[in-house]
């Protein structure tokens, strides 16, 4: 089997991930596969993914590409290339990347999609409504993402596949030492994009009624971003911000989690978090606010419940408040063995549930059916 793999760019993130490790897969179980980013070479430091795939002869082409002013040119660029490789499945993932292939793809190929996250612009949501009709299917990362997709967007759901993501539990050793760039002490860590989509900002405008009952903890956050001036500004005025540390990207994230006592996540909107995954693969307790695709990772009763913490806009806080996620992130700081509860739980739910091999099978049974039904 020849696949294509499409995608926005090829940094490090969820989607690109997902994108590498089935490319991985694939090859690993007998395809032919390439991988086709729109935009150019990952820079220095977030090559991470490209290597992987590298290290494993998988062929990974750039068309170096950013802005509405080059669709054209990107266009012919995809089109010239998928039509070289001729493949017998294009995967693409991420909205640009899925509208793209959309127009670009060769008609004798089967054309798969992918939706990371519910479109909350209508304008998208219409053009993706608009690319679903050129696929066979749209595997979504989520049920609540393939919900919005058939409600709002009115993609019918036949059409719509949830495929969620999968992790490979962590191969670090039981006493690792700690790296050098990790604080002492205790810590709870959070990590993603520093962005609008994830609450940072709600969570630092609170963060002294996190940690001033928690004297001995500090507050980490990993990831880079536009965001981070204004964070930076919001850290001088927090009382606790000598205990709140902007680390940007790091490439060890294996070991923070190891070594962190708590996962915090603020979030607006969401897929379904790979960083929530993996955290709960190292079997740490999780504080997350309710988002597309985490009950679905979580799952129900009591010890999902107490890491589940409630949107950040309500009718009670429609500018946004992490009042919820701070007080539940303080019971399990302040209850150790309620926290190793939930954190064998956690661990327990990634092993039954979103095992990584078991979600990149789903892919290739899902492409041998879409092509005996092609003919």
């Amino acid at each position: 089997m020849r696949i294509a793999l499409t995608i926005t760019e090829l940094d490090v993130g969820g989607a690109e991930k997902c994108i590498a490790d089935l490319a991985i897969w694939l090859a690993g179980h007998g395809s032919e596969v390439k991988v086709f980013a729109i935009g150019p070479e990952p820079a220095a430091g977030f090559r991470g993914l490209l290597e992987q795939l590298e290290e494993q002869h998988i062929d990974c082409s750039f068309g170096g590409f950013r802005g509405l002013s080059r669709t054209l040119k990107a266009k012919a660029w995809l089109h010239d290339s998928l039509s070289a490789f001729e493949p017998d499945i294009v995967q693409s993932m991420l909205f640009h990347a899925n509208v793209l292939t959309a127009v670009s793809r060769p008609k004798d190929s089967v054309f798969v999609g992918g939706a990371r996250v519910r479109q909350v612009q209508r304008s998208r949501q219409l053009i993706q409504a608009w690319s679903a009709r050129k696929m066979e299917r749209l595997v979504c990362v989520s049920q609540d993402v393939a919900e919005h997709c058939e409600r709002v967007e009115g993609i019918p759901s036949k059409k719509l596949t949830v495929i969620p993501n999968g992790i490979t539990l962590p191969q670090l050793a039981p006493h690792t030492n700690r790296a050098p760039n990790i604080p002492p002490g205790r810590f709870i860590l959070a990590i993603g994009r520093l962005s609008d989509q994830k609450g940072f900002r709600e969570l630092l405008q609170d963060a002294d009624g996190l940690l001033e009952p928690l004297p001995d903890h500090q507050l980490v956050i990993l990831g880079s971003g536009p965001q981070r001036a204004e964070l930076e500004d919001l850290k001088q005025n927090c009382n606790s911000g000598q205990r709140i540390h902007l680390a940007g990207w790091q490439p060890n994230v294996d070991q923070w989690l190891a070594a962190c006592d708590l996962f915090i996540l603020p979030t607006h909107y969401e897929g379904m978090p790979n960083a929530l995954l993996e955290a709960m693969s190292h079997a740490k307790a999780v504080v997350v606010n309710d988002a597309d695709g985490v009950r679905q990772v979580l799952g129900e009763g009591e010890l999902a419940s107490v890491q589940l913490a409630a949107p950040l806009k309500t009718a009670t806080h429609p500018q946004g408040s992490a009042s919820d996620l701070i007080n539940k992130a303080l019971k399990l700081s302040l209850t150790p063995t309620l926290a190793a509860e939930a954190g064998a739980y956690n661990l327990k739910r990634i092993k039954e549930h979103f095992n990584l091999e078991d979600q990149l099978a789903k892919y290739y049974k899902l492409y041998q059916t879409l092509l005996e039904r092609s003919g």
